[in-house]
């Protein structure tokens, strides 16, 4: 059975359980219309008449004592006007209660209390006659005996009135009645309703959730990684069809991940030759480039330097020789002496920073000193180095890498950042060694990423930050526009592999 079809005989025969209960709903509905049109309509109606009767009559007694007991003309005729009013109110009361009894019982009761009403009325009549004809004490005396008459007719209209509540009560009582036998019928029909739907309903979210759920543990299964057992098909269905489309799909899949592991692997066995060879290459480099400028340092040291100060002391021992020169003489050997000088204050200055010797003898920390205290020596620039740790000999490639590093830095500074302190600070640690260059300069716009550094053309930050690659260093670069820039590098010290080893 496709899931289509299960689909339809569910909503089928959800609108069947619906059509079945709005028909007995309205059926039922009807009746209780029809009960409580009866209860709330005439009955509510009779008992009101007959309070009103007995209040009527009540006022009517008053009023016919009120008269006896009041002597002055004025004030009995406006009595008098009243108790007519009453009379006549009660009669309609009376007429009205009349139309609308249908119940034999209930109209001979009626008739009965009709009698009393009239013979009440004939006493009242006799009153009337008695007080104008002047005779008060006849008619205090017939009002008196009136008393039994009276209170029959009153008793007869409160009998009439409890059993009217009576008959209202008890048809409230059969509208409750009907009311929950609704309530009770229509909560069976709605649990048996229910009861069916949920079994139905269990039925079509079994069938449908069993291939549902072997396809979701199977897609967890190759989320894995585990493409290894395909999805048994049981049913014949739509769920059927997408378990044979994901075992179709998985095996192709399957296939594409074992295709691409092989590439991948190829390319990665490819990639790490060719950076193992870069890498090789660069490091050669870079050695060749330390040698070289160790040699260009030495030939500049022992060569250049030592002719300039043969050259220097040359031109002493002909200054020296004042009477045998004329003035226009010394003055151009005393130009041509402090020319030599400078070259070799010049030379000796180039050949340190080719290769400083202070790296090789003293280490990280004298260098950087060294560094530091040139920098001032060179330019109104007040640079501080502190040390935290216990300082310690690294080896020559770190040394040497980071006093590039911290060179190329100040170097920047000095040319570019207008700054007028520098904070070196230089930490050692057990396994890592941390150097943090800071300045109070202008700062610059910090690239998003190392090509965008290259494409600005910045080699000097390109060239700390490769540096800082050839010892695993990390290099991080800190700055804003009128808020200085820092310059840190991190790397650790017990994972290093000398340039030697690499090569």
């Amino acid at each position: 059975m496709s899931i289509r079809t299960r689909l339809i005989l569910l909503t089928s025969f959800m609108v069947v359980v619906v059509l079945v209960m709005v028909f007995v709903a309205g059926t039922e509905v009807n009746r209780l219309s029809t009960l409580s049109e009866s209860i709330t309509g005439r009955a509510m109606q009779r008992i009101e008449y007959m309070s009103q009767i007995n209040t009527n009559i009540m006022q009517w007694r008053g009023l016919n004592l009120s008269i006896i007991l009041i002597e002055d003309p004025r004030t009995r005729q406006i009595y008098q006007s009243q108790l007519s009013r009453i009379k006549t109110d009660t009669q309609n009361m009376v007429q009205q209660y009349s139309n609308i009894i249908t119940d034999p019982v209930r109209r001979a009761d009626y008739e009965a209390f009709l009698t009393h009403v009239q013979e009440y009325t004939e006493i009242d009549n006799n009153l009337d006659v008695l007080l104008s004809t002047g005779k008060g004490r006849e008619a205090a005396e017939l009002f008196s005996s009136s008393q039994n008459a009276f209170d029959e007719m009153y008793y007869h209209i409160n009998r009439i009135k409890i059993d009217e509540i009576n008959n209202t009560r008890d048809a409230s009582l059969q509208a409750t009645a009907t009311a929950t036998n609704t309530r009770n019928f229509f909560t069976w029909l709605t649990v048996a309703g229910i009861a069916s739907l949920i079994g139905l309903g269990f039925y079509i979210w079994y069938s449908l959730s069993s291939g549902l759920r072997r396809l979701i543990i199977a897609t967890r299964r190759v989320s894995s990684g585990d493409l290894s057992q395909p999805i048994p098909t049981i049913s014949k269905d739509e769920i059927g069809e997408l378990v044979q489309s994901f075992n179709t799909m998985v095996l192709s899949v399957k296939q594409s991940q074992e295709e691409n592991q092989r590439l991948t692997q190829e390319a990665l066995k490819l990639k790490e030759e060719r950076i193992g060879l870069l890498q090789q290459q660069f490091f050669t480099t870079i050695k060749a480039q330390e040698e070289e400028r160790k040699r260009i340092a030495r030939e500049l040291h022992d060569d250049t330097a030592q002719s300039l100060v043969t050259l220097s002391r040359g031109l002493d021992s002909l200054l020296s020789q004042k009477k045998e020169l004329t003035a226009g003489s010394m003055k151009e050997l005393e130009q041509m002496r402090q020319t030599v000088d400078l070259s070799l204050q010049n030379v000796r200055r180039f050949s340190q920073d080719l290769r400083p010797s202070i790296i090789d003898d003293l280490g990280l920390v004298p260098a950087i000193e060294w560094l530091s205290n040139r920098l001032g020596k060179l330019q109104p620039m007040n640079a501080l180095i502190k040390t935290r740790g216990a300082i310690r000999r690294l080896s020559p490639e770190i040394e040497l890498t980071l006093f590039r590093i911290a060179q190329e830095a100040l170097t920047n500074v000095s040319k570019h950042s207008k700054a007028t302190s520098v904070d070196i600070s230089i930490i050692f640690e057990k396994h890592k060694v941390m150097l943090s260059i800071s300045d109070n300069g202008q700062g610059f716009v910090v690239p998003v990423s190392w090509n965008e550094v290259a494409i600005r053309g910045q080699l000097g930050l390109l060239g700390m930050r490769e540096r800082a690659q050839l010892i695993q260093g990390n290099l991080e670069i800190d700055s804003k526009p009128g808020t200085g820039t820092i310059i840190r590098i991190e790397v650790p010290i017990d994972q290093q592999t000398t340039l030697e080893q690499k090569t």
